[in-house]
């Protein structure tokens, strides 16, 4: 008694729905890639290229690899947060005196909730000044989490 084709298919597609619905709950940005390799495998599969389980494992393997390494270095490239200014090799984080970042929510004197984004990352930011979302700014200061900015001249 063998197994049906059609039924393993079907398998290897939901296995790849299931970690495409998991990876909206679970942050990362990993699960999808397995959900890339659980499809493929179902097509391969399908298109009868591959039968036997040694060989649908080691696609879903080299496809969910091979899809997390290439999307991720491309995506990571093309959705870096430069904000005019690269970290460079050996510079801190601590480092931020004088430098530019790109408001990304708007910072009221006295209130909580401004953000800023340096390095690629956001910021909580404060400031004396009214400064609106989109404008960049100068960093007095960081303490902790924390950012003091100021307009640029």
């Amino acid at each position: 008694m063998g197994i049906d084709i059609s039924s393993t298919v079907v398998l290897w597609l939901v296995i790849g729905i299931i970690f495409f619905l998991v990876e909206l709950a679970v942050p990362g940005f990993i699960l999808f890639f397995f959900g890339i390799g659980a499809v493929v495998t179902s097509i391969l599969l399908a298109l009868g290229i591959i039968d036997s389980i040694f060989a649908q494992v080691a696609v879903f393997i080299i496809s969910s690899l091979l899809s997390l390494t290439l999307f991720r270095l491309i995506w990571k490239r093309d959705f870096r947060g430069d904000v005019g200014h690269e970290r460079k090799p050996g510079e801190s984080v601590d480092e931020v005196k004088g430098k530019k970042a790109l408001v990304v929510e708007d910072i009221e004197p006295g209130k909580l909730g401004g953000q800023v984004e340096l390095f690629g990352t956001v910021w909580e930011a404060e400031s004396d000044f009214f400064i609106k979302k989109g404008d960049v700014v100068e960093i007095l200061y960081r303490k902790n989490l924390l950012l003091k900015v100021k307009p640029l001249d």
